[in-house]
């Protein structure tokens, strides 16, 4: 009897935790879509369209490529981070999807 009930109390902590685990993540996700982006314009390179932004004043450069069917919004943290040390451009090609199909 004793471990039934030793089982329903496991079962239940487990869901109770991937509940909670579910809850912040969406959590989470709320907040950094709520984080400001700077707003650059869209440039053109031959018939592509870029949407640039560029972060920090430092000597060193790097440059990510948003990819794998995402914008540039999910480097929303990371950029500032490292353009404390590094200048930051971030750019997504946002025609891309159009131009593969």
């Amino acid at each position: 009897m004793k471990t039934i009930k030793l089982g329903h109390q496991l079962q239940k902590g487990l869901k109770f935790f991937a509940i909670t685990l579910l809850g912040g993540f969406c959590f989470i996700q709320g907040a950094v879509a709520n984080i400001e982006t700077p707003q650059d314009k869209m440039i053109s390179i031959s018939d592509h369209a870029l949407h640039p932004i560029s972060l920090g004043e430092v000597e060193f450069t790097v440059i990510f490529e948003s990819g794998f069917g995402s914008d540039l919004t999910h480097l929303r943290k990371v950029a500032p981070a490292i353009s404390k040390q590094a200048k930051v451009v971030v750019y997504s090609v946002p025609d891309m999807v159009n131009q593969i199909q």
